[in-house]
């Protein structure tokens, strides 16, 4: 360890500080009118929103994940690649 991973890091830049506060400060803001708007809101406003929002679809049971379908194909690639072992070592015991 040197002593470079020793120091502080420098701090932020004047400009840098004061944007930063100013995000805070405008955050807490926004969340305060947000807060506002929503205790201001009636059962009708609230009902007209919650109709725009787009209902959750059903669940649809699907006939397989998928992963059956890989297992299959990995099984399928083994067992080719192991007939193809199988072959080479046949051919190299019949030269020997």
């Amino acid at each position: 360890m040197t002593d470079a991973d020793n120091q502080l890091p420098e701090p932020l830049p004047e400009f840098a500080s004061e944007w930063l506060s100013q995000r805070r400060i405008g955050f807490a803001r926004l969340e305060q009118l947000r807060q506002e708007e929503l205790r201001a809101m009636t059962e009708t406003e609230a009902a007209r929103v919650f109709a725009q929002l787009d209902p959750p679809q059903p669940y649809e049971l699907r006939p397989s994940s998928g992963l059956v379908e890989q297992q299959r194909w990995f099984e399928r690639l083994h067992d080719m690649t192991n007939d193809q072992v199988r072959r080479d070592c046949t051919r190299l015991s019949m030269t020997t």
